[in-house]
Order: structure tokens, then C-alpha cells, then sequence
């Protein structure tokens, strides 16, 4: 009754006012607050549910940026993998370590360093050094260097040698027919196919073969005639100074020598010529021992010990 005089009084006409005096008439309580569209502010369980609510439906609608993203990373990462697949990869390094000794006396050592990737790169770092004390004077020789291969091409070689205070750069990388050797920044030209005089390991194309494993047959009550391989010109880089030699190759025979605290068999090689070097690889073209004479004294390079790290692979 009170709501039909509310509404039918003829002197409250305008919109405003009706709703002014509807909300008055809510306030008190002549009918429920939720018929006219009020709604009590949310308790703090309430509060804290609707924003759990509202964080599930943004993470759905985010879901799709997620999932983009993850494909790109995976297909980034599968990328990156077939490029490291691509990649040349180490599979050997072993490290050489000799004595070298003067006239019978221990004066230095020598390490090298060796790495061979898949690729058929192989690449040689070396350290060498000696050191004499005499009465007078103190006498010492470093040389310090590293050189790339392969194919049996020399490729790259970077060395740095001290004689006693007397240095020496040297630098060489292939041309178009020969290598570009500079010593101490001076250029000079060098065959394409030199022998480095570190002689760390004599390259496939100058191995000489066995003559025993060539004879022909002897026939019967017949004598087989002595055999004896002709000598390979061997065109030289000198390692220490830069200098283009030339020597002859000569295969000695197979000898049982001391290496690494062993016995075993090695192939002795002889250079003559431009130098005088006598030198013993194992089955594996890499060397095990030299013998030289350098201004009237007899150097002896011995290897000592072989390391090999399995987890190149």
C-alpha cells in the first residue's frame, strides 16, 4: 500500500526523484536490495575467489602465446643441434713428451701437443726449450710454435724461436702455388709442399715402402737380387728460422728401440742434404725419436711419455 502511494503520488513525476525516494524505501527495508540491482560489497573469501577466477581465465587466454613460444625454442634448440652436428669436432688429443740431451747430457725438454678432428684437420702445438750452463756463459734456446695440417699440407704455422737472445717470428699460410712465409715480418716463398723441421710426423705421400714387401718371388736355386729404394727430394721449412731447405729421404728399415719405458718396433728415416737427420716413427707416422748434429754436437730427442685423453670423442 505504502509503494502504490509511493509511486502514484502526481507531485514526484521526474526519473530522479523516483529512484531517490526507491532507494529510500529500500533503506528501510520495505523490500529486498537485490530487486532493485544493489549487490553488498564481496567478503574477502569472495574477493579472493574472483581473482583466482580472473588469473585461470588470463592464463587460458595466454596458453596459445606459451605453447608459440615452447615450438620456437624447440625448434631453435633442434636447430642450434644440427649446426654443433656440423661443426668439426675434436677425436684425438694426445700430448708427446721428450728429453733432449747434448752430448749425452740431459738439457731440455720438448712437448708436443697433438689434436686430429673429424674433418682430417690436424693440428700440432709445441714447446721446446734447452738451456746450457758453461763455465763463461749461460747459453738458452726456446721455441715455441704451432702448425696446422691436412691432407698432408702444411696450412698454417705460427712459431716464435729464441737462440740466446736472438728471436725469430715466423709466420706461414698456403698462396696460390707455393707458402707465403714471413720471418720477422719479411715475406719469402716456400714450396707448397714442404716438410716442417719439427718432424712431428712424416706425412702419408713421403712414407717409402718396405722393399722386403715387394720382392718377387725367387725362383728356384736362383738368388734375389738386393733392392734399395731411391731417396725422395723433400723440399724443408725451417720451423725455427723460416728458412727453405732441401733434403733427401731415405728409408733405413724397421729397428727395435726404446720408447716411453718400452720396447718397440719404429721405421728409421734419414735426411741428408741441406740437413743431416736421423729420425724413427711408430705405426702411426708420429715421431718417437730424433738424432741430430748442429754445430759439432750431437742433440738427441727421446720420447719419455705418451698421454691420451679418451674423452675427445
Amino acid at each position: 500500500m505504502f509503494l502504490r502511494r509511493l509511486y502514484s503520488n502526481p507531485s514526484w513525476t521526474t526519473q530522479s526523484e523516483t529512484c531517490a525516494r526507491t532507494i529510500r524505501a529500500a533503506e528501510f527495508g520495505l523490500f529486498p536490495p537485490a530487486q532493485l540491482g544493489y549487490r553488498p560489497p564481496p567478503t574477502a573469501q569472495e574477493a579472493a575467489l574472483t581473482r583466482i577466477q580472473g588469473d585461470l581465465a588470463m592464463a587460458g587466454r595466454r596458453r596459445p602465446i606459451f605453447l608459440q613460444l615452447a615450438a620456437c625454442c624447440a625448434l631453435a634448440f633442434v636447430g642450434r643441434a644440427a649446426t654443433w652436428a656440423a661443426e668439426p669436432r675434436d677425436i684425438e688429443r694426445q700430448t708427446r713428451e721428450f728429453k733432449v740431451s747434448v752430448d749425452g747430457k740431459e738439457r731440455g725438454q720438448c712437448v708436443m701437443k697433438i689434436t686430429r678432428r673429424n674433418d682430417g684437420v690436424e693440428r700440432l702445438q709445441i714447446d721446446s726449450q734447452l738451456r746450457f750452463n758453461y763455465v763463461v756463459y749461460e747459453y738458452r734456446y726456446s721455441s715455441s710454435g704451432s702448425e696446422t695440417w691436412k691432407a698432408g699440407r702444411l696450412t698454417e704455422l705460427e712459431n716464435t724461436a729464441d737462440f740466446n737472445g736472438k728471436k725469430y717470428v715466423v709466420k706461414a699460410r698456403p698462396g696460390r702455388n707455393d707458402l707465403q712465409v714471413t720471418v720477422n715480418g719479411k715475406g719469402s716463398p716456400a714450396k707448397a709442399d714442404a716438410w716442417v723441421t719439427s718432424y712431428w710426423q712424416l706425412p702419408e705421400h713421403l712414407v717409402v715402402p718396405d722393399p722386403a714387401a715387394k720382392q718377387p718371388v725367387v725362383p728356384a736355386g736362383g738368388r734375389r737380387a738386393p733392392t734399395k729404394p731411391e731417396p725422395k727430394l723433400v723440399p724443408l721449412l725451417d720451423s725455427d728460422q723460416g728458412r727453405a731447405l732441401h733434403g733427401k729421404l731415405e728409408r733405413i728399415g724397421e729397428e727395435t728401440i726404446r720408447v716411453a719405458g718400452r720396447r718397440q718396433t719404429a721405421t728409421h728415416y734419414r735426411i741428408s742434404g741441406d740437413v743431416e737427420v736421423e729420425l724413427w716413427y711408430d705405426a702411426s707416422r708420429r715421431l718417437v725419436r730424433q738424432e741430430s748434429v748442429d754445430e759439432g754436437h750431437k742433440t738427441q730427442l727421446e720420447l719419455l711419455k705418451i698421454t691420451d685423453q679418451p674423452d675427445a670423442k
